[in-house]
């Protein structure tokens, strides 16, 4: 063998055991943290709540039935890729349009602080230039000023007597840990210490730089929410909008801002946490810093306090964690799984990164029959990470790779395929192609698009807009009609881009509460825009379905329009929601109580205009979505019917004849009688019969509002058209003296 042949064996000898050893460490790593780390244990509801991660040691009691929206894949990109292009090319134009705007609902229960943040003053800890963030665009930061004042005051009594703050809302016990110890039993063996200058002479709020992978999870499973956490650390104002102050405080007490279902909440906190002391060295139990910084771990005791305990924050959603952490609407992805789908995945996902949002993604179950398959490839089984980045990369000449890059939230435990750190496919060249000459940090890897689709199911995407308004309203229904309906006002000032979400409360609350069984329920969303006279004049868009929250995402054209929200409460304890706008340029909001007297009117108002509407487009495309028939007895008389209008089917007669009367019968197939609810002004004679009459010169509408989403009536329609009636005087019947 030449000197210059066994020198390259040599090397090739060299990198096989490198790699080894990486795959030897990732698995004790792994190992060591079994019985610490429990972020990757769990498996999917069911197919319907695939970004819902669950922890096994929760599995018996499920917190939080998360389905928010996800959209297969070519559905979603019809209806996102062209308006996202769009955002992201005006990108620089819309920020500088909005410099200095701020606005904001104020909820009559509470007093909102709105600042605006330049990204200039918070472009320090490494803010990442690809975003295209212009530095004049003012975040949005809301603070409750009624908690501020109350922060203020405690601040103030701690100095006076000289000891740090102890919070009786959220005490040191074991109730604030775990709400059922047969799930969570080493809840048991925690004590609680100060995070101060005894604890660590060198601790600080933040270090001197806001790094994701100084994140660390502790014994608690919420990979979700620290994937989310990990995404928002590359871009540190969107952390430090979430506290005050910004340093830290002796008398330990901090202010943390959350957006918990759509209502912006400050919530106060202690510097008290929970150890435990069989441990060596001793660590915080929860999530924690590899630094000396504190924030994760304030940050995670806001959003337990916020929930109940630190077990109700134990599996979930990234898209409702984004949303939670950002206030931006936040959708899922599924991840198409052919070869064919492969372009499409590309567009989505890149798309996305380019318009600068957040992402995080979800790997597939790892309940197998191998437990260990997905450990000996460096990966978790039900496990949420960061999405980084993607790039394509030259590999020859005329062939390129689609990488992607990822980060484990554990900050350790990483891919040992192709194209992880140790990887044979990593050449100079190839390094050259990518930022960072392809380098990695703590638990950060590469891995090629075909590995990860195969490994991986779902995407969390968070489309945060710095330069974007948020405001809310929050309004209250009760479960009784007409009651259960909301109409609100929303003005826009100038066509803007942006979106109109729906928000019910989060069922993570109620996890606590055995006697208050909560699941979402199903909500109508209907908008229309009103004509100079206030009247409807086009139906714009309308949804119906039961989750967290409802998202519509368009161009909005300068104008009024009217929102008409109606829930099919399926509880009563809770019936309220919040309607928030997050848009470039202003909206306002604001209910109309008054109008709920005229639902009816409404409803069918809104009807007219659908039908208005569809029967002119079908001309132009002839593509109805109303079904219209005509009559042989008479043609002055006809029916149309839909379910193009989001969660109701509709009937609706016109009757122009002057004299003749219309009489039907729908007749409802067996399958379809208990899909659907009837206005109380109509009755069926039996289940699933219901007769009604059109006099001359008059309409009918009759709505069948459906039960769950996808509903399809099937029914028959029995007409009779009687001869009208001969107004013949009758002869009298009084007896002649």
């Amino acid at each position: 063998m030449s000197l210059r042949t066994r020198k390259s064996v040599e090397k090739i000898i060299e990198k096989l055991k490198s790699k080894i050893e990486h795959f030897k460490t990732n698995l004790e790593q792994v190992t060591e943290s079994t019985d610490n780390d429990t972020s990757s244990c769990g498996s999917f509801q069911d197919a319907q709540d695939e970004n819902f991660v669950e922890d096994d040691e929760f599995a018996d009691e499920r917190l939080d039935n998360e389905d928010e929206e996800s959209n297969e894949p070519e559905e979603v990109l019809r209806s996102i890729l062209v308006l996202d292009a769009a955002l992201l090319k005006d990108k620089r134009r819309s920020a500088m349009d909005q410099r200095g705007k701020s606005a904001m609902n104020i909820d009559s229960e509470q007093t909102q602080m709105i600042e605006s943040i330049s990204l200039a003053q918070m472009k320090t800890n490494g803010f990442d230039e690809k975003h295209n963030y212009d530095e004049g665009t003012e975040i949005q930061k809301f603070t409750d000023s009624n908690t501020m004042v109350i922060y203020e005051n405690i601040i103030r009594n701690c100095k006076m007597t000289g000891t740090p703050y102890l919070d009786p809302d959220f005490p040191c016990e074991v109730s604030s840990l775990a709400h059922n110890l047969k799930t969570l039993p080493r809840s048991l063996n925690y004590t609680w210490v100060r995070a101060d200058m005894n604890w660590n002479p060198s601790i600080c709020l933040f270090d001197e730089k806001i790094k994701p992978n100084d994140i660390r999870q502790g014994k608690l499973g919420v990979c979700y929410y620290l994937a989310c956490i990990a995404a928002m650390a590359e871009r540190p104002y969107l952390i430090t909008r979430l506290f005050h102050p910004l340093q830290y405080v002796p008398e330990g007490c901090y202010a943390v801002n959350i957006c918990d279902s759509g209502e912006w909440r400050t919530i106060l906190v202690d510097s008290m946490f929970a150890i435990d002391p069989t441990e060596e060295p001793v660590r915080l139990a929860y999530a924690k810093s590899a630094g000396n910084s504190m924030w994760i771990s304030i940050l995670e005791k806001a959003l337990a306090k916020n929930f109940g305990s630190y077990q109700s924050l134990q599996a979930g959603s990234a898209v409702t964690a984004f949303r939670s952490l950002t206030n931006a609407p936040s959708e899922g992805f599924k991840i198409p799984q052919s070869e064919d789908s492969v372009p499409l995945l590309w567009n989505y996902l890149t798309c996305m990164l380019q318009n600068g949002y957040m992402m995080a993604t979800q790997s597939k179950d790892r309940k197998l029959k191998d437990p260990m398959y997905y450990k000996r490839k460096g990966l978790l089984g039900s496990h949420v990470y960061t999405v980084l980045d993607a790039r394509e990369v030259e590999v020859s000449q005329g062939v390129k790779e689609k990488l992607i890059k990822l980060r484990n939230p554990w900050g350790r435990f990483e891919w040992n395929g192709d194209w992880s750190e140790g990887s044979s496919k990593w050449t100079e060249d190839i390094r050259r192609q990518l930022p960072s000459d392809g380098k990695n940090g703590e638990g950060v890897f590469w891995m090629s698009l075909s590995d990860f689709q195969k490994y991986f199911k779902f995407f969390s995407t968070c489309k945060f807009h710095p330069n974007y308004i948020y405001n809310f309203i929050k309004i209250r229904q009760t479960r009784f009609v007409p009651l259960n309906a909301s109409y609100i006002r929303m003005k826009v000032s100038k066509s803007t881009k942006g979106y109109l979400s729906v928000i019910q409360k989060e069922q993570r609350h109620f996890a606590r509460k055995k006697t208050m069984k909560y699941s979402y329920s199903y909500t109508r969303v209907w908008l229309a825009k009103l004509d100079a006279e206030g009247e409807i004049s086009q139906i714009v868009t309308t949804k119906f379905d039961a989750q967290h929250a409802i998202d519509i995402e368009r161009i909005f054209e300068k104008g009024e329009y009217l929102l008409y929200v109606e829930t099919s409460w399926n509880q009563g304890h809770h019936t309220e929601l919040v309607v928030n706008t997050y848009a470039e340029n202003e909206i306002t909001l604001k209910e109309v109580p008054e109008l709920k007297l005229e639902g009816k009117k409404i409803l069918e108002d809104c009807i007219k205009a659908f039908v208005r509407q569809e029967l002119t487009k079908a001309e132009k495309e002839n593509n109805p979505l109303v079904h219209v028939e005509g009559y042989k007895e008479c043609s002055e008389m006809v029916r149309m019917s839909s379910s193009g209008l989001a969660g109701i089917h509709f009937v609706y007669i016109q009757n122009k004849h002057k004299e003749l009367m219309l009489k039907e019968c729908i007749e409802m197939s067996a399958a379809c009688k208990k899909k659907y609810q009837l206005p109380d002004s109509f009755k069926e004679t039996a289940p699933g019969r219901l007769k009604y009459e059109v006099p001359p010169n008059s309409e009918k509408i009759v709505v069948y509002r459906l039960k769950s989403r996808g509903t399809q009536l099937q029914y028959r329609v029995v007409s009779e058209v009687p001869p009208p009636q001969q107004h013949t005087r009758k002869p009298s019947t009084k007896a002649s003296k």
